[in-house]
This record gives C-alpha cells, structure tokens and sequence, in this order.
C-alpha cells in the first residue's frame, strides 16, 4: 500500500498533522461487487513487504545484515507484487456530518483499518457508485417531520412519529445520549437497534412536537 505523507485538508485541519494515514487510490486499490458485498484488492510494494518480513525475523536474524544493505533496501524500487484480497470490507465516515465522501475508512472483517478513502471522487465512476450504494446502506437516515408522543419508563423511551411514508415506532435507550445535536437546528436520534433518525430542522416542526423534543435538549 501507498503512504501520502502530503498533508490534506479536512474537518479542523490536516489530518496528517495527527496521524500518519495510509490512503486506499485508484493505483493501489481496486473495489469490487461480490455477492452484494464490497470486496478489495490491494497492491502492496515491495518495500512494505520486506518491511513486515523484516518484523517477523529473530534478533540474530537481524543481526547478519548490515546497516548498508538495509539502507540500500528501504531505498529501492518499490516493485509491486501480486495483490492482497479482501472478500469483504466495510466503510466508515471518519466525519459523518461534515464530509460524507472524504475520509472513508476501509475495515476488514475484523474491524482492522486497512487504509483511507480521501475522497470517492478520486475512483472510477463504477467504483464510485459501489461505494455510495454501501454508504448509503449503512448510514440510512429517516427524516422525522412529526413527533406524535415520546413515553419515558425504565430507562427506554417508546417515540410514535411521523417519517416520509407514515407514521412509525420506535424504542430508544437512555434518551439523551441517543440523541446528537448535529448543528443548532437538526438532530440525529439512534434507537435500539442501531437505526438513525433525524430531524432536519427543530424550526420546521409543529409546536406540539417541537415541545416533545424540547424536554430532552
């Protein structure tokens, strides 16, 4: 896999001032459908090899080569060798509200980070699409344009309102951590089961939900 070291721009600054990210590109990184699932397939240069060979010798091992040939090593080509495979990964909005295609985090089964997406636009458009698709899956968000009533008992509160296609219920646990304010006029609610719900704009509600929402702000 390929460092940048370039700083990028983000949310409060470059990122790579904090961190040293390993960026997933169109050169090093493909995406690929499979079975309804994001699979992955990484080139990895040489260098990076014999760096994790490197790590998996024994002291003494380490100790018959010189400092010259361990320079000329780390300074040398970085050929490209045969792919690393992943038959499935999953995304992750670094910053989920404010740059929804810039800095996607790739996982692998096993929760591990195997690079950073900059930005989806640096793909090829099917690659793109793949990508959004999946994004879009896992942070589905439905708008909630009325709140009908929010009933508190035993630490849960059992919320019946008003979405885009009707009216719907759900069950929260301990209120207002589930609740975000994502700016001073929209927030997120999280049920559950690990659905989000969001209100675009607190202005925009009816008095009657305006004040059920009110009490947990």
């Amino acid at each position: 896999m390929i460092m940048d070291n370039i700083p990028e721009k983000g949310a409060g600054g470059a990122l790579t001032d904090v961190v040293k990210i390993e960026y997933l590109k169109p050169e090093n990184a493909e995406f690929i459908s499979r079975n309804g699932f994001i699979s992955l397939k990484v080139l990895k240069p040489a260098a990076d090899q014999a760096a994790d060979q490197a790590e998996d010798q024994t002291a003494d091992q380490a100790e018959d080569q010189t400092a010259d040939q361990a320079t000329d090593q780390a300074a040398g080509p970085a050929a490209e060798t045969g792919p690393e495979e992943y038959d499935r990964v999953f995304l992750h909005r670094c910053f989920p509200n404010e740059l929804t295609e810039e800095y996607i985090s790739v996982l692998d089964r096993d929760n591990n980070e195997i690079g950073v997406i900059r930005n989806i636009t640096d793909f090829p458009e099917d690659a793109q699409e793949l990508l959004r698709k999946e994004l879009v899956r896992k942070y589905h968000v439905t708008p909630i344009k009325a709140i009908r009533s929010v009933n508190e008992k035993y630490g849960y509160s059992y919320w019946k309102v008003k979405d885009g296609a009707g009216d719907r219920e759900f069950t929260v646990r301990d209120t207002y951590r589930s609740i975000t304010k994502i700016s001073e006029d929209r927030i997120s609610v999280t049920d559950v089961d690990g659905n989000r719900f969001e209100i675009p704009s607190l202005k925009a509600l009816d008095p009657g939900s305006r004040k059920k929402i009110d009490m947990f702000l």
